[in-house]
């Protein structure tokens, strides 16, 4: 492999889609420096490196092609995600499976707000904002409880830049805080990032989703999606349809390959 400019990225994705029946791809991320990547006569493969891991992405018109580009992969640590409508192609899941191994798939859910089916009275006396000084403890429990690898999770300015706009919610027993929600704002859609409770308390959750709910209404909000591993958290699925959610048939398999531990 060999560094890559962005614009000479965007002239081998050009070049391979203008000769191609068939697409296979998982490229669909904005590049703005050099990364290093490699170009076959049918496939282009790209890393891109975070703190702990590498995340591999690829365009191809052919399956074989690719195939050998991925055999010739010495990297560790590598992720893999193809965000898509449906089922994978099953050869190119094949192929995967034989360089990678199968993590897990997460679906997207969507509602549109006026089919919101709200479950209790707003608890508004419980919930807070997030302060400034609460930055280090959710910064911490993010990567503690959720997968950085797949889960996007926000660097500490960005968390920061949540903070202070409100869009961190809060539930404390005493001075500690035992449950939170993210959201993110675009347009007329909000991204229900992150739920976690931390204690366990009964209805914590649903008075955390509910205080969400009533603040993306004045908000003007039509949308809100969110992503649920359904192969690990079947119940969380679930408890998100009975208010109302519906899958967009859009889902994110994900591959590793691999030191790290599942």
């Amino acid at each position: 492999m060999k560094l890559l400019h962005p614009s000479l990225i965007e002239q081998y994705k050009q070049d391979i889609q203008s000769q191609a029946q068939k697409l296979y791809r998982n490229d669909f991320i904005s590049i703005d420096k050099e990364i290093y990547g490699k170009k076959s006569q049918k496939s282009l493969i790209f890393l891109i490196p975070y703190k702990n891991f590498t995340k591999l992405y690829f365009i191809s018109s052919d399956l074989n092609d690719l195939e050998k580009e991925l055999k010739n992969l010495d990297s560790n640590q590598l992720c893999l995600e193809i965000i898509q409508r449906g089922d994978l192609d099953l050869e190119l899941k094949d192929i995967l499976k034989k360089h990678f191994t199968f993590h897990t798939r997460y679906e997207k859910l969507l509602i549109n707000i006026k089919n919101l089916k709200s479950k209790i009275k707003r608890d508004f006396h419980t919930i807070q904002y997030a302060k400034n000084n609460d930055l280090d403890f959710i910064y911490t429990t993010l990567h503690t409880n959720f997968d950085e690898r797949f889960d996007h999770l926000p660097s500490e300015q960005d968390l920061l830049n949540l903070i202070q706009n409100h869009q961190i919610l809060i539930k404390k027993t005493g001075t500690e805080i035992t449950a939170y929600c993210i959201y993110t704002l675009n347009g007329k859609t909000s991204h229900f990032n992150y739920l976690l409770n931390l204690k366990a308390e009964p209805f914590t959750l649903i008075a955390l989703m509910e205080e969400y709910y009533e603040q993306i209404k004045t908000k003007n909000i039509q949308y809100v999606y969110l992503w649920v591993d359904v192969l690990k958290n079947i119940r969380v699925k679930n408890m998100h349809l009975k208010y109302g959610y519906q899958s967009s048939n859009i889902f994110n398999h994900t591959f590793i390959k691999t030191n790290f531990k599942e």
